[in-house]
């Protein structure tokens, strides 16, 4: 099974995935250093080869990925839509089991082309550096063929998800439709066994994002801030809390599984820092 997620890029991401140097300045330096900074540290992002670790799991859809961030901007630039959503940052996350990167890489591919790639240019890597392999995307914002913004199915959640699990069984790749978790209600239980999003579906999609690029605590709780959810990881509290997007009321992280408590958390993170070690290449 593979879980997809997208967000808007609109400002600066350098604080929260710094992983990667600033590269390097290009005959592209009449545009302002804030104005285009968070299209510039999504692409360094998604692009680090520390993560990558060969620049072979780095691809472009309609663009270069080695000057993407001066193709997106051209074509923002040619018709004056350089305002605003610089671009979307997606992810294609596969389950524990046993897939290359080369497939990951594939499946991801695919993905992107299915969904963007007649009218987007999109920047396509396998990350390595977590237990879970997983493919991340950054779309140009607006459409190269035409000047318009993804919109409608070309950012709907529902589409990804339809989209994925083709692939995953296009490839035999293994489908768990009743993961482990904790009793809820049942209309959000079946909201998600129809393939609808829920609000802890969708919280524990980018609870499983802000894990996958944190090896502790302190990293986790920032990029949950900069995805803009209400949290509380305090250890004054006695249960870990969460606000989902578009409500008030927060919920315990607990009430999300099994994987989603605090104990569960703290044990993913330090499971992270141990992929990592494994994969930083050694020191000569």
């Amino acid at each position: 099974m593979a879980v997809s997620k997208l967000w808007s890029v609109t400002s600066r991401l350098g604080q929260v995935i710094d992983y990667a140097a600033n590269p390097e300045k290009t005959a592209a330096d009449i545009y302002t250093e804030e104005q285009y900074q968070a299209l510039r540290d999504v692409l360094s992002y998604a692009k680090d080869e520390e993560k990558t670790e060969r620049e072979f799991f780095v691809e472009g859809i309609n663009c270069n990925p080695a000057t993407a961030r001066d193709q997106f901007i051209s074509v923002k630039k040619a018709y004056g839509k350089d305002d605003g959503i610089q671009a979307y940052h997606g992810y294609l996350s596969f389950k524990e089991q046993d897939i290359s990167p080369e497939l990951a890489q594939k499946i991801g591919m695919e993905f992107a082309n299915e969904v963007w790639g007649k009218r987007f240019q999109v920047v396509v890597t396998t990350h390595l550096n977590t237990k879970h392999l997983h493919c991340h995307y950054v779309i140009n914002s607006v459409s190269f063929v035409d000047g318009k913004r993804l919109w409608g199915d070309e950012k709907a959640w529902f589409k990804f998800r339809l989209v994925a699990d083709r692939l995953c069984e296009k490839y035999g790749l293994y489908y768990n439709p009743n993961p482990n978790r904790s009793k809820q209600s049942s209309y959000y239980y079946k909201q998600e066994q129809a393939g609808m999003p829920s609000r802890y579906s969708i919280t524990r999609d980018a609870i499983d994002e802000a894990i996958a690029h944190s090896t502790n605590l302190k990293t986790f709780d920032y990029i949950l801030t900069q995805m803009g959810y209400e949290h509380c990881l305090s250890d004054s509290r006695k249960y870990w809390t969460i606000v989902p997007k578009g409500y008030k009321k927060p919920i315990r992280l607990k009430s999300l599984g099994e994987n989603y408590t605090e104990e569960a958390i703290k044990r993913r993170l330090t499971e992270n820092q141990k992929v990592l070690i494994v994969l930083l290449p050694k020191k000569r």
